[in-house]
C-alpha cells in the first residue's frame, strides 16, 4: 500500500475523506496544514499569543464538529479564515468589555511607502540600541497607534488588519468579511485615513 504524501493532497481531498470515511487523519493533516497561519490571523487581531492560541483551539473544534456539513461553496481556508476572525472579533470585544487586549502587533505592516503603491502604512521595531529618547517616543508612537487602532470601527479595524497585517490579497478578505472588493478597498482606506489623522501623520 503507498501512502501518498500529505503535502501532495488537496484541502479538498482531505475533506472528502473524513466526510466519507470519517479519516481523523484526514483531519490532522489540515490542522497541520492551517493551524499556523490561523494563529498568525489570530494574534494580528488579538496581539496575545494566549487569546491567539485559544482562538485556534477554538476554531478547530468547530471546524472539527461542522466538517461533515461543510458544502465546499468556498474553499476550506477561507472558511477556516472566517472562523477564527468571527471568534477573534468575540475575543476581542470580550477584552474590550474588560479593559484589557490590543488589537495590533507595532512590528504588523502598516507602510506609507509600500511596494504595492496601495497606501498602506509602517511602523518598524525600534532598534534594541536605540537612545533612551527615541525609545520613549516610539513607545508614545505605539500606544497612539493601538488607541487609534481600538477606535476604528470594527469593519474597518478588521480589513485594515487582514490587508496590512496578513497581507492576504482583497478578493481573499472580501471572501473572508462576505463583502465586494470594493467595499473591501474603501474600508482599508477609510482606516488607513482615520488612522493618519489620530496619529497626525
Amino acid at each position: 500500500m503507498v501512502i501518498e504524501p500529505a503535502q501532495s493532497i488537496t484541502d479538498r481531498e482531505l475533506v472528502e475523506r473524513f466526510q466519507k470515511k470519517n479519516d481523523q487523519s484526514a483531519f490532522e493533516a489540515l490542522v497541520n496544514r492551517h493551524s499556523g497561519h490561523a494563529y498568525q490571523i489570530a494574534y494580528a487581531f488579538l496581539n496575545n499569543r494566549e487569546d491567539a492560541e485559544e482562538v485556534v483551539q477554538d476554531a478547530f473544534m468547530r471546524i472539527y464538529r461542522n466538517l461533515p456539513n461543510f458544502r465546499g461553496d468556498a474553499e476550506f481556508t477561507t472558511w477556516m479564515y472566517r472562523i477564527v476572525t468571527n471568534l477573534c472579533n468575540n475575543k476581542y470585544r470580550w477584552n474590550k468589555v474588560r479593559g484589557s487586549g490590543k488589537t495590533i502587533s507595532i512590528d504588523a505592516p502598516v507602510d506609507s511607502h509600500d511596494s504595492n503603491g496601495d497606501g498602506a502604512l509602517k511602523f518598524d521595531l525600534p532598534d534594541e540600541r536605540m537612545m533612551p529618547d527615541r525609545q520613549v517616543a516610539f513607545e508614545e508612537l505605539r500606544t497612539r497607534l493601538d488607541k487609534a487602532m481600538d477606535a476604528l470601527p470594527e469593519s474597518y479595524r478588521q480589513a485594515v488588519l487582514l490587508r496590512n497585517v496578513q497581507h492576504l490579497e482583497y478578493d481573499q478578505i472580501a471572501e473572508m468579511l462576505n463583502c465586494a472588493v470594493g467595499t473591501v478597498k474603501s474600508r482599508i482606506n477609510r482606516g488607513r485615513e482615520l488612522l493618519r489623522q489620530a496619529l497626525e501623520l
